[in-house]
């Protein structure tokens, strides 16, 4: 089981908050392990208004518990001459047993796709100009060394804004 001592509100480890590992590509579409998981991902955070453009979701089992990486982008297109990239953010949901979600990592390119209950883990009132004051609550969560994650996030297959922000707390952290 996930140590229990381990406390979302104690991770102190800022986000760098720009697209590590290009989301490009204009990929609209759903690809999700459980389609309801993503669904209710995007509600809770995409802005009202904003697009969704895509889902994505990878499954990991963890002490048997499973948790849905789950990756949403949403809102207008950026530089598609070079391929379209868009607002991006991604959560862990503890799928069986249930539980409240762990953002892990998230961007937005416009004001209006700013997403307020998630631009609040940052400390500095330009999040742009001090990522590093940001805390995301998955850091330091257990999942994130777990061989599984690792694997995959390591995989140079997986470009999923996900396994980006996994690499990005490991590469920041020196996990």
């Amino acid at each position: 089981m996930l140590d229990a001592a381990w406390n979302p509100s104690r991770a102190t480890l800022g986000a760098l908050l720009l697209v590590v590992g290009a989301t490009g590509g204009c990929k609209d579409g759903v690809h999700c392990v459980d389609r309801a998981i993503c669904t209710a991902a995007a509600e809770q955070y995409v802005p009202a208004g904003a697009p969704v453009r895509s889902m994505s979701s990878r499954r990991f089992t963890v002490d048997g518990a499973s948790y849905d990486f789950v990756a949403v982008e949403y809102g207008a297109p950026n530089d598609c001459p070079s391929g379209c990239f868009y607002s991006t953010f991604c959560t862990i949901v503890p799928v069986e047993p249930a539980g409240e979600d762990l953002p892990l990592g998230y961007a937005y390119f416009h004001p209006t796709e700013a997403i307020p209950a998630l631009t609040s883990y940052c400390a500095a009132a330009d999040y742009e100009s001090e990522p590093s004051r940001c805390a995301m609550p998955a850091y330091g969560s257990p999942l994130l060394v777990d061989p599984a994650v690792v694997t995959w996030a390591d995989d140079s297959g997986s470009p999923s804004y996900c396994s980006s922000s996994v690499r990005l707390w490991r590469y920041s952290t020196g996990h």
